[in-house]
C-alpha cells in the first residue's frame, strides 16, 4: 500500500480549527479523520494550528495505516468505517445507534 500524495488544499488552512474546536484538554480528542489515508491532511492541520490541543486521530484500513512512515503529529488507528466508530467524545456528532446505510 502506498500513501497518496496530498493535493494542495488552500482552504484547509483557512478553516478556523482552533476556534471551532476550542481548547481541548491534552487527552481529549480534537479531530478524527475517518478514511484519512496516511494522515497527510492532519499533518497540515497540526502544522498550521500548533495551538490546537488534543488528540488528532487518523483512521484507515490496516494496509494503509501500516504504510505510514511518520505519525508524530497524529495518532494512527486501524478502523473500517463500515464498523461502529470506536472513538467517542462529547462533541461526537453521530448518534451511537445510527445504522450505516449505503
Amino acid at each position: 500500500m502506498e500513501c497518496l500524495p496530498l493535493t494542495p488544499i488552500n482552504s484547509i488552512v483557512d478553516y478556523p480549527f482552533d476556534v471551532e474546536l476550542g481548547l481541548n484538554t491534552d487527552d481529549g480528542v480534537a479531530i478524527v479523520d475517518v478514511g484519512g489515508d496516511c494522515g497527510q491532511l492532519m499533518k497540515t492541520v497540526r502544522a498550521n494550528f500548533p495551538a490546537l490541543q488534543g488528540r488528532i486521530i487518523v483512521q484507515d484500513l490496516k494496509e494503509t495505516i501500516g504504510a505510514i512512515e511518520d505519525s508524530t503529529s497524529f495518532e494512527p488507528m486501524v478502523h473500517d468505517f463500515f464498523e461502529p466508530q470506536p472513538v467517542r467524545d462529547k462533541r461526537h456528532r453521530q448518534p451511537p445507534d445510527l445504522p450505516i446505510q449505503c
